[in-house]
């Protein structure tokens, strides 16, 4: 499943790179979508798959006195949908439902059959639907057997009605051809009058006899309504269930919704989630750690492998600064260094520590270097802002920092300063005292906006960002 999730990176489609660490942070969510899915789609095919159902063909034959008779015009076959309605009345419903013995009402029974005229055919298909197969079965092939009978028993009253006039036709020709034989009998039979009414006798007998014809045609006609051509059947299964293919397609929905739902967010969301994300930035990722460790990793290894690497000058003053909030990752590369076997010295410039000496009375020369200095581990000690903190972003630029820099520089090999985020003024007033600046990319939470808001700031004020540090698990805020 994960493999589904997988979407390559491509360099010039940020885009891209933020939908693949979105559908991989999301991956447990989508997990969850596509299985909710996949079980409707089961329990929708399971539902579906417990109604069967069977069809019955039944092949229309052409009745003396209806649309199909052989008199008929080939475009009299569009009543077959009129046939089909008739399948479908209350007068086959009823027969159905006495024959079969079922306890429904017409409507009822009709509301599962449904028929069907196949194009350019005298063919009818009708399908019951019932939750038992035996049911199906016996409900199709006993609606098409009681059609037929309905068909023929009307096709056999209009050939009555038919037969009965023509019969009287038949009797009303006979009793004038007696009165005008009588009629004959008594005449001379050179006269005028002798002669006309032969001929009438002659052409009454010769209708007569086309009528005893017609009669005999229709008492001889066989009311054949149609045939079953295909018993009632239900359908072959084929490889694949109902419920499985439900399942299978719900599946794909579930997918097709977290990618959809996903490439959305990724194209309205400017978060940084993933290293690739910053690849276009312009400046080296060195580091990609976790939030608040204590440096004893292989990640914060590695970023202080590569901040040693990019500033090998010793003493090394070197600014930690948020693009985007405070610093997280300080106090663990301070600790990395240190394991190192580098004297490192962490100033805190953004602490709250009034009542303690530190920078601060460094640049107004009230307290001495190891006054302000506070041992933290084996080769990493640490210095608060002071006792004058609200002084400190307009000592920072005055020209005695370069002085306090210079003497802390002599006390060790690297200078860590923790210089807040890049909107407060003490970043902007130290940085141009440091040899680089490292910026800090929360996950999930700094933007590339913010990243080159920061960037500016600092190169603005004089400093020079070496590469960025992204920090994963800090703590989440609201972001628009």
């Amino acid at each position: 499943m994960s493999a589904l999730f997988e979407v390559p990176p491509t360099r010039d489609q940020p885009w891209a790179r933020s939908l693949r660490a979105r559908l991989r942070s999301g991956l447990a969510a989508s997990l969850l979508v596509c299985l909710g899915t996949t079980l409707a789609g089961g329990w929708y095919g399971a539902r579906q798959g417990a109604v069967d159902e069977a069809t019955s063909v039944v092949l229309i034959s052409p009745l003396a006195g209806n649309p199909f008779s052989p008199d008929g015009a080939g475009s009299d076959l569009v009543n077959l949908e009129t046939e089909a309605q008739l399948v479908r009345s209350d007068t086959v419903a009823d027969d159905v439902i006495t024959d079969l013995g079922l306890d429904l009402t017409p409507a009822e029974l009709l509301d599962g059959i449904t028929v069907e005229v196949p194009p350019n055919t005298q063919i009818l298909r009708i399908t019951a639907a019932s939750e038992s197969a035996d049911d199906a079965l016996a409900r199709s092939q006993a609606v098409a057997e009681s059609y037929l009978e309905f068909r023929q028993s009307r096709a056999r009253a209009a050939s009555s009605i038919l037969a009965d006039q023509v019969a009287e036709q038949v009797a009303e020709g006979q009793a004038d051809l007696t009165k005008k034989t009588r009629q004959l009998g008594g005449q001379d039979p050179a006269s005028a009058n002798a002669v006309l009414l032969r001929q009438q006798v002659i052409d009454g007998t010769t209708q007569l006899g086309e009528l005893r014809a017609q009669l005999a045609a229709l008492q001889a006609t066989r009311a054949d309504p149609g045939e079953v051509v295909t018993p009632a059947a239900l359908p072959k299964p084929g490889p694949v269930g109902t419920r499985e293919l439900m399942a299978g397609l719900g599946l794909l929905l579930g997918i097709a919704g977290c990618l959809a739902y996903a490439a959305v967010r990724a194209r309205r969301d400017p978060r940084v989630r993933a290293v690739t994300d910053l690849v276009d930035v312009g400046v080296p990722v060195l580091g990609e750690v976790v939030a608040d460790g204590d440096g004893d990793d292989l990640a914060t290894a590695g970023l202080r492998a590569a901040i040693l690497a990019a500033l090998p000058q010793r003493p090394l003053t070197l600014a930690v600064v948020g693009a985007d909030g405070e610093v997280r990752v300080i106090e663990g590369l301070g600790r990395s260094i240190a394991r190192a076997r580098h004297e490192v010295m962490l100033v805190d410039l953004v602490g709250r520590h009034g009542d303690r000496e530190g920078l601060s009375d460094l640049v107004l020369d009230r307290a001495a270097v190891d006054d302000v200095t506070l041992p933290v581990t084996a080769h990493l000690s640490k210095v608060a802002p002071g006792r004058s903190p609200e002084r400190l972003a307009d000592l920072l630029g005055s020209p005695d920092m370069s002085v306090t820099m210079e003497d802390l520089g002599k006390r060790c090999d690297v200078v860590l300063l923790d210089a807040g985020s890049s909107s407060e003024a003490v970043s902007h007033a130290v940085v141009r005292h440091t040899h680089g600046v490292l910026l800090e990319v929360l996950a999930g939470q700094t933007t590339l906006d913010d990243i080159s808001a920061a960037r500016s700031v600092v190169w603005g004020a004089g400093g020079q960002v070496i590469g960025l540090v992204l920090v994963h698990g800090a703590g989440k805020r609201s972001h628009d």
